[in-house]
């Protein structure tokens, strides 16, 4: 338990995947995830 932000990283990076993908595959596009991101 000495990584917790590289973990916390991955774990954000992949919620941030599939909400990106769900964004495309609904047609919201790349410009939503990408605002949604920050």
């Amino acid at each position: 338990m000495g990584s917790t932000r590289g973990g916390e990283s991955l774990m954000a990076l992949k919620q941030f995947d599939l909400s990106g993908e769900v964004a495309i595959v609904t047609g919201a596009g790349k410009a939503s995830a990408r605002t949604s991101r920050g």
